[in-house]
């Protein structure tokens, strides 16, 4: 064996060592990316159904998919409480308001929460019947404008009256 034939030796055992290491990290590479699109889909899944409850942790398996898995979970935690939060906010509203003598109405691009007393002044046999409505719709139409361009800038944060008084129209015009 010539110094040539084992320097050729070296090289080919050298490149057939970095060829078969490479192809471990391309595998490793690969079931890595495999596993953060199962989590992808898994994350999917939950927008679609809303469902909160769901945790990706324990199906991740690996440093990326993991880490990404707990962090959509902190994720899904977090809007978790806040709708927990919300849903109680909305409870003590709705109560408060139902308690009020006076009509009150809660617009968020449409009527959200009303009182019977409300409904009552707008000729609704319900509150349930002034849900999604706009409430442009239940004043005069002289007044309609100008109430949509009170109600645009208070949702902008704009200096708008305080109190504004129209006259309500009944469900049915």
């Amino acid at each position: 064996a010539s110094p040539d034939n084992n320097l050729l030796i070296a090289v080919l055992v050298g490149l057939g060592s970095l060829a078969v290491l490479l192809a471990v990290l391309l595998y490793r590479r690969h079931r890595e990316a495999r596993q953060v699109r199962d989590i992808g889909e898994r994350l999917a899944a939950v927008a679609a159904t809303g469902d909160l409850a769901e945790r990706l942790a324990p199906h991740a398996v690996g440093d990326s998919a993991g880490d990404f898995a707990e962090n959509a979970d902190r994720l899904l935690a977090r809007l978790q409480q806040e709708t927990v939060t919300r849903a109680e906010r909305e409870l003590i509203y709705r109560r408060l308001t139902e308690a009020m003598h006076e009509g009150v109405a809660v617009d968020r691009d449409g009527i959200r929460l009303a009182n019977a007393r409300f409904a009552e002044l707008c000729g609704a046999a319900s509150p349930a019947q002034l849900t999604g409505r706009q409430l442009t719709e239940l004043v005069h139409p002289d007044f309609a404008d100008l109430l949509g361009e009170i109600v645009r800038r208070h949702r902008e944060r704009q200096s708008s009256p305080e109190r504004f008084e129209a006259e309500l129209r009944s469900t049915d015009g």
